[in-house]
């Protein structure tokens, strides 16, 4: 029955081995801990919804349609860029905190995903779909001047998450080859360069950096148990496992550092999916959003910085 649940999930958790549009990924920026924004999806398509820490005050936010909204707040937490269904491709926009003043950033043929903003609030990377792999990009916050920082014609690149310190991009990678290959996370230089790995012989993706740059979260997955929450120093030591037994993926530090949001299925129907709140060495885990039937995954922690 487990083996069926991960199943499921590969689809909704973005753990499928082929290049669909995905999730996530950016950081967890400092600052007092705001709204969680997620994917919710009753069964006539997902939106972003937020809700408070504590479960409180859900509404939702903007539509997107989307297989993955990826909402992504701005590291001052007065802006969110996520993924909306357009024109048969999935295009990056952003909205105002309250949801409001949406502006499209990305119109192409191809599908784009997984937005990222940059600490000063300058960039945004994300995912563009297309030509036989996945590549990371970066754009001003407007949408210009969009630049393939990867370039990996081999290989799948994916969930972009800026360090606050703005020194780094951490990132998945899958290459090509026969079989099942590996998913590791890597770092590189903001604009590309000395991309090393830091995870490796596994499928590990979804980094969420914490908000002193100094750990990242991230969902790993070892031979066939279901994936788990983990942390690791920055430069992949001590790797530690926060979750298991369940199929836990896609971790958002909170941005005081102290909490984890994550999505969980911990239902008897294999295709839910809820947003758990765990302490950051993995105690404590209470459910954010409990209901049967909805599918609610990839949170992000918005940051309160005034």
């Amino acid at each position: 029955m487990l083996s069926g649940a991960i199943a499921a999930l590969a689809v909704v958790s973005g753990l499928s081995m082929s290049p669909p549009v995905t999730a996530v990924r950016r950081a967890g920026f400092p600052g007092r801990n705001g709204m969680i924004a997620f994917a919710h999806d009753e069964g006539g398509g997902p939106v972003v919804d937020v809700v408070k820490g504590d479960g409180s005050l859900p509404k939702k936010l903007v539509r997107s349609g989307a297989d993955a909204p990826a909402p992504s707040w701005s590291p001052d937490g007065s802006k969110i860029a996520y993924v909306r269904a357009t024109g048969g491709s999935g295009e990056i926009y952003t909205a105002d905190a309250r949801g409001k003043h949406e502006m499209r950033l990305t119109n192409n043929h191809v599908s784009d995903s997984a937005p990222a903003w940059s600490p000063d609030r300058s960039k945004i990377a994300f995912v563009r779909h297309g030509g036989g792999s996945s590549e990371i990009y970066v754009m001003d916050a407007n949408g210009k001047n969009q630049v393939d920082i990867t370039n990996t014609a081999d290989a799948d690149e994916d969930d972009p998450a800026w360090s606050p310190d703005g020194s780094q991009i951490a990132f998945s990678s899958q290459s090509h080859g026969e079989g099942v290959m590996p998913i590791e996370i890597f770092l590189m230089s903001t604009d590309g360069s000395n991309r090393h790995a830091v995870t490796g012989g596994g499928a590990d993706s979804k980094p969420d950096w914490s908000p002193d740059s100094t750990k990242i979260a991230y969902q790993g997955t070892v031979g066939d148990q279901p994936p788990a929450i983990y942390v690791m120093n920055a430069d992949g030591l001590n790797q530690l496992a926060l979750t298991s037994m369940h199929v836990d993926f896609a971790p958002a530090w909170s941005p005081d550092g102290s909490k984890i949001a994550f999505s969980t299925n911990r239902h008897d129907n294999a295709f839910d999916c809820q947003i758990y709140v765990m302490n950051a060495d993995g105690s404590n885990q209470q459910p954010l959003t409990d209901e049967v039937g909805v599918i609610d995954r990839h949170p992000c922690w918005q940051p309160i910085t005034r």
